[in-house]
């Protein structure tokens, strides 16, 4: 759950593990966002 101006709000993520790396989209839907991210262990 996340925080939004109107209260908690669902987070949706996807994501692919690939070695020390993780990348994905996530899903904001009653908050009207979405996108892409990336994370890699250093």
């Amino acid at each position: 759950m996340a925080e939004g101006p109107q209260g908690q709000a669902a987070v949706k993520f996807k994501l692919k593990v690939s070695g020390n790396t993780m990348e994905g989209e996530f899903d904001i839907p009653d908050m009207g966002m979405a996108g892409t991210w990336e994370a890699t262990n250093q």
